[in-house]
């Protein structure tokens, strides 16, 4: 309605109506986490939505005074409805569930909500979705579109077969070598991403420049990408699966998994849509600088939180997680599980 006002009065409408359907919508989203969450983090999460208001206050902002005013309504209609659909992934909360006398789905919930699967999703979904991030999915899409524009020396058709032959290769060593350790397989695998495509994006903007020099080095472009396609094939683009199939407890595998490679795909597809706009509006340079920032933060996220998980069996890995074997929390965390025990 704002986005497609003529007068006054359809924005006053508009704005009466968004603010209802806010006001309903904070009041749900505080009862809801009050009972999903433990009492150890239910705290930081319900302080969480002053933080998400700043943020979207922000974004209006630093984005309002360079757009129209319908601009600025459809982006909150893509955010809204990008909310709408999160909506069919969750569940309801197991009070709710007690409350209608459904004790044994009370329970299968909970079971999700453990801490062994939070942190499961903790670790694995950023890894998703920063694997996609790195903009994997639009350098294969576009490949010959970049040699065009990079001015390679060698003729896009035959630089994009090369590409394909690197993929391959690297693909072929990735399960020979996954087992000598996981974790350090991801963060040279990030950091080689990182340093090609940052060089790549180095590429574009003396390109850019018109300094005599590049033309001596239009080689580059598919020597960077090389790397980035060896690198990328050799870890970042097994191991973030690999970890969601060996992180989650057996009861939520097949959904934790199915989830966290969606929000993956899911910011793909996002990344790829917006590939072409990007390198119009900000350059080759600064669109692949923003790639080699993913992928460097992806290598900062597997040394603060990713654990190593080669060589140990399911039960080890679940057992690091809890802390201790007898852990109980693996078993129940503490989020309102007295109600659904009373029961």
């Amino acid at each position: 309605m704002l986005a497609l006002s003529t007068n006054l009065w359809m924005i006053f409408a508009g704005r009466v109506i968004a603010g209802s359907a806010l006001g309903t919508l904070l009041i749900t989203n505080v009862v809801y986490i009050g009972e999903i969450a433990s009492s150890n983090i239910r705290g930081i999460f319900l302080s969480g939505k002053g933080v998400a208001m700043t943020v979207g206050t922000l974004l209006a902002y630093t984005t309002g005074p360079f757009i129209t005013y319908a601009a600025t309504a459809y982006m909150g209609l893509i955010l809204s409805l990008c909310f709408l659909l999160s909506l069919y992934l969750i569940s309801e909360s197991p009070v709710f569930y007690v409350l209608q006398g459904n004790n044994a789905k009370a329970k299968e919930i909970l079971q999700i909500l453990v801490k062994n699967n939070r942190k499961a999703l903790f670790i694995t979904a950023p890894l998703q979705i920063l694997q996609q991030s790195s903009g994997i999915l639009a350098v294969v899409f576009f490949s010959t579109n970049i040699f065009i524009l990079a001015s390679s020396s060698i003729a896009p058709d035959i630089a994009t077969i090369i590409m394909g032959l690197t993929q391959l290769v690297g693909s072929i060593i990735a399960p020979l070598i996954i087992e000598k350790s996981r974790r350090i397989l991801l963060l040279f695998s990030t950091a080689l991403c990182s340093f090609s495509l940052a060089l790549l994006g180095a590429y574009f903007y003396f390109d850019g420049l018109d300094y005599e020099f590049v033309t001596k080095i239009q080689w580059l472009p598919l020597a960077t990408l090389i790397m980035y396609f060896m690198a990328y094939d050799m870890g970042f683009s097994v191991i973030p699966s690999t970890l969601a199939g060996e992180m989650f407890q057996l009861n939520v595998r097949n959904i934790g998994t199915t989830f966290v490679i969606l929000c993956g795909w899911l910011c793909g597809f996002g990344v790829t849509t917006a590939f072409g706009y990007m390198v119009t509006e900000l350059g080759g340079d600064v669109t692949f600088w923003i790639f080699s920032g993913t992928c460097a933060i992806a290598f900062f996220f597997t040394i603060f939180f990713v654990p190593e998980t080669k060589g140990k069996t399911l039960m080890q890995i679940q057992e690091m997680f809890s802390g201790s074997q007898g852990n109980k929390e693996t078993q129940s965390p503490n989020i309102n599980t007295e109600v659904v025990l009373q029961e």
